[in-house]
C-alpha cells in the first residue's frame, strides 16, 4: 500500500499543488488588498523572510527532483550503457586522446568549411592542411563597391578563424562512468562535509540571524481569517515555484544530463569502431607480409596432367638430388 502511496504521489504532485493554489487563490476572494501601513523597516523584514523561504524550499525541491530524474529507468540503463562501453575501451584508453585531437581538428575544419562556403569562399584559400590560418592577401577592389567587398571577405574570413567549438577529451568522455581518476580517493570525511556545508550556508544563517535579531513580533490581538488567506496565498506561490523547479530538474537529468551520457556514448563507439578497424587493417597486412614470404621461398611448379612433373624436370631432380639444396632463407641442408 505505502509503495502504491508513492507513486499516486509522485505522479500527481503537480496536479495536488495546482489544486491547492487554486483553492487558496478562490478563498482570497473573500479579502481585498489594500495597503498595510507597515515602515519600511517592516516590509524590508517581511520580504527579506519571503526570500529566504522561497530560496530554501526551491532549494529543496530542486534536489528532490534530481533525485527523482536519478531513479528514473531510462537514466539508469544509460549509466550502464556508459560504463560498459568505457570498460571495454579501456585496454586501449591511451589511444583516445590522439583520437579526440584528430576529431577536434576534423570538426573545425568542417564548420569552417562550411561558414565560408555560404559565400563562396574556398577553405583551401584561407587555411592549411592543419586548420593554420593563411595571411590574408586583398584583392584590387574597383572603387568604393570593391573595397567594400573586400573588407566584407577579410571579416568572414576572420569570422571563420575565430570558430570555437567544444572541444572532446578522454577525460570528459569517461568522465560520467561511475569511476574517479584518484581511484584511492576515500572521500570525504565527515567534519570536510560540514565545514563546506557551512561556508555554503553562511550568507543564508547571516541573513537570518540579522532578521530575527532585529526584528521581534507581537501577538496579534484582533486576528483574522484575512490575514490567514492572504499568507496561506504568498506560501501557496513559494510552493508552486518550487514544484516547477522540482519538476525542471526531473526534465534537466531525464532528458538533458541523460542525452549529454547519450553523445559520449556515441562518440566512445565511435572510436571503438575506429580502433576495430585499425586492427583489422593491420591483420590484413600481417597476412599479406607472410603470403608473400611463402611465395618467396620458390616452390616448384606442378604439371598441368595429374599434378605430375614433367619429364625433363624430373630427371634433373633425380640429379640434383645427390647435392646438398639450401633451404629457404640462406640456411644450407
Amino acid at each position: 500500500m505505502n509503495d502504491k502511496l508513492k507513486r499516486f504521489m509522485s505522479g500527481n504532485v503537480g496536479y495536488m499543488a495546482v489544486g491547492i493554489m487554486c483553492t487558496i487563490y478562490m478563498a482570497s476572494s473573500f479579502i481585498k488588498i489594500t495597503e498595510t501601513g507597515k515602515t519600511i523597516e517592516q516590509i524590508v523584514a517581511e520580504g527579506l523572510l519571503f526570500f529566504v523561504m522561497g530560496i530554501l524550499i526551491n532549494r529543496l525541491l530542486d534536489v528532490q527532483g534530481i533525485i527523482i530524474g536519478s531513479k528514473d529507468p531510462r537514466v539508469f540503463e544509460t549509466m550502464k550503457l556508459h560504463n560498459q562501453i568505457v570498460d571495454r575501451i579501456y585496454p586501449v584508453i591511451n589511444q583516445l586522446d590522439k583520437w579526440c585531437d584528430e576529431k577536434n581538428a576534423e570538426a573545425l575544419a568542417r564548420a569552417r568549411r562550411n561558414y565560408l562556403s555560404r559565400y563562396g569562399m574556398h577553405y583551401d584559400n584561407y587555411f592549411e592542411a592543419d586548420g593554420t590560418a593563411r595571411e590574408f592577401i586583398p584583392k584590387n577592389g574597383r572603387g568604393i563597391v570593391g573595397i567594400f567587398k573586400e573588407f566584407a571577405r577579410y571579416r568572414r574570413f576572420r569570422h571563420a578563424a575565430g570558430i570555437k567549438l567544444t572541444q572532446i577529451s578522454s577525460g570528459l568522455l569517461i568522465s560520467d562512468a561511475g569511476e574517479e581518476n584518484d581511484v584511492y580517493a576515500m572521500g570525504r570525511s565527515k567534519s570536510q562535509y560540514l565545514k563546506a556545508v557551512t561556508k555554503k550556508d553562511v550568507l543564508t544563517k547571516s541573513l537570518t540571524a540579522f532578521l530575527i535579531g532585529y526584528f521581534g513580533v507581537e501577538r496579534l490581538m484582533n486576528f483574522s481569517w484575512e490575514n490567514m488567506i492572504w499568507t496561506a496565498l504568498q506560501v501557496g506561490v513559494l510552493v508552486g515555484m518550487g514544484v516547477v523547479s522540482m519538476f525542471s530538474s526531473i526534465i534537466f537529468v531525464t532528458d538533458e544530463y541523460r542525452g549529454r551520457i547519450i553523445k559520449k556514448i556515441d562518440v566512445l563507439q565511435q572510436f571503438e569502431i575506429s580502433i576495430k578497424q585499425e586492427e583489422k587493417k593491420h591483420e590484413h597486412h600481417q597476412k599479406n607480409e607472410i603470403t608473400a614470404g611463402e611465395l618467396s621461398c620458390g616452390e616448384p611448379e606442378r604439371g598441368a596432367i595429374g599434378g605430375a612433373e614433367p619429364v625433363g624436370q624430373a630427371l634433373r631432380s633425380v640429379a640434383e638430388s645427390a647435392e646438398p639444396q639450401p633451404r629457404c632463407g640462406g640456411g644450407e641442408g
